[in-house]
């Protein structure tokens, strides 16, 4: 049997198409995270869920899929970034809410397969540093930037508004913590965080086991009440029984029995109660409330 040339165009086309398709199976296999000994960083061991519920005792700890860094650095990919979600007390009421806690891998020596003389490492986060000295000098951002002695090799802190940032280099590796702020202990847990990720990494070697444990907390501080108070304290609310007093009504009904035996209720109306002399009959009252 003769194929058409038709038949073979076919043929051929869908054996192309399931060769892609099986190639990118396989690389997505192989990519999904950084295998072990490619010596490339791991954002999500870098930063472990272990390590939040160590700082966040009892709290809910969340994880997002982490973000692959991109193609042009070579393969395998490694997850260049890691982000997590933790669920801590509201200051104004019963509620939780999410605080979002991230670190990114900017770059290492073994991040990329181009080979290089010297590390960039250093110039990398030199770089940084100046990128966030200019925004910061802009007075509507409200952000300091300021040295960060004891983290790594190298590091610097960005405060702001809402955020606490923390940039650093371990050997040939650049790094950067991202943490919602919350309550006075955002600090002490980004930094606790940040040294903690210099831990599992060495130039040359890639991730390494860290030699000590994360300090854990004995618990969470809740962020204390800031909002003011714009409700009048008891003490200073209107006297109902001075806006209508005894006085007032006789002037009103003078003709009337006035039954005053006023009770004092914080918060409530003032009822009076007025009975009827000779236009109602026996027991019937006329009520008001001031």
């Amino acid at each position: 049997m003769e194929l058409s040339k038709e038949m073979v165009f076919r043929f051929l086309s869908c054996l192309a198409i399931a060769a892609c398709l099986f190639c990118t199976i396989e690389a997505d296999a192989q990519n999904a995270s950084a295998p072990a000994g490619s010596g490339k960083p791991d954002a999500c061991e870098l930063m472990t869920r272990s390590d939040l519920e160590a700082r966040f005792p009892g709290m809910d700890v969340g994880s997002k899929q982490p973000d692959l860094s991109p193609l042009f650095e070579g393969l395998p990919q490694y997850n260049q970034s890691c982000q997590y979600s933790v669920k801590l007390p509201s200051a104004t009421s019963k509620m939780f809410f999410a605080h979002i806690i991230a670190v990114g891998v900017f770059g290492c020596d073994l991040c990329n397969t181009k080979s290089v003389a010297t590390s960039t490492a250093t110039r990398t986060l030199a770089r940084t540093r100046a990128t966030e000295e200019q925004l910061a000098a802009n007075p509507s951002f409200h952000m300091k930037v300021t040295p960060l002695p004891g983290v790594g090799d190298d590091a610097f802190e960005v405060t702001s508004d809402s955020e606490y940032k923390i940039y650093a280099r371990k050997d040939d590796l650049v790094y950067m913590l991202t943490l919602d702020k919350y309550s006075e202990q955002t600090q002490a847990n980004a930094v606790a965080l940040a040294t903690q990720i210099a831990r599992c990494w060495r130039g040359g070697v890639g991730m390494v086991q860290a030699d000590t444990p994360i300090a854990a907390n004995k618990g969470v501080l809740k962020p204390p009440d800031t909002r003011v108070v714009v409700t009048a304290s008891a003490d200073k609310w209107p006297d109902a029984c001075a806006l209508l007093t005894h006085a007032d009504v006789r002037a009103v009904f003078g003709d009337m029995n006035v039954d005053w035996q006023p009770h004092r209720t914080m918060g409530k109306l003032l009822g009076v109660r007025v009975q009827l002399l000779s236009s109602a009959p026996a027991g019937r009252a006329l009520r008001a409330c001031a």
